[in-house]
């Protein structure tokens, strides 16, 4: 079975000469080397907006509780409409290298609405705090929408 199969959590951990080696430390297997992670024209950031690389990028990634900060579900219509916030980790803010006098924030957090009158709404944060405030603001909207129209609030928190 290819070591790819096995349950996680694996990690990436770079060894400086001896190259990148993915490790699991609950198995006691570590797999390796691996050549350097591609350098690209992209960056990565973790939730604390720190930069990282292609490989450690992947691994947050794949894990959902790295990923999701914050959903709510609310019925509206008889119909779902969800509020989600992710960390999506490559930096939206395309325009970062265009005035390089100003401090680069990446853009690494999105806040959306699915469904209903706001679907496809979004908003794009710096940080966690400013992401959640974001998802805060959303839901906010979504109850006065409900207030507005008269229904009851029915919402699932996650």
């Amino acid at each position: 079975m290819p070591l790819s199969n096995l349950p996680g959590p694996w990690r990436w951990e770079d060894r400086g000469p001896r190259g990148w080696w993915r490790v699991n430390d609950s198995l006691g297997i570590e797999d390796g080397p691996h050549p350097a992670p591609p350098t690209l024209h992209a960056k990565f950031y973790d939730r604390q907006g720190k930069l990282i690389n292609l490989y450690q990028f992947e691994e947050y990634l794949g894990d959902p509780d790295y990923k999701v900060l914050k959903q709510d579900v609310f019925v509206m219509g008889g119909e779902p409409v969800m509020v989600s916030t992710v960390w999506l980790g490559l930096d939206h803010s395309f325009i970062g290298g265009l005035f390089r006098s100003l401090p680069h924030r990446p853009l690494i957090f999105e806040t959306m609405i699915f469904g209903g009158t706001h679907d496809l709404q979004q908003w794009r944060s710096h940080t966690e705090q400013e992401a959640l405030e974001a998802h805060r603001e959303a839901v906010t909207l979504l109850q006065l929408e409900l207030d507005a129209l008269g229904e009851t609030q029915e919402r699932k928190e996650d």
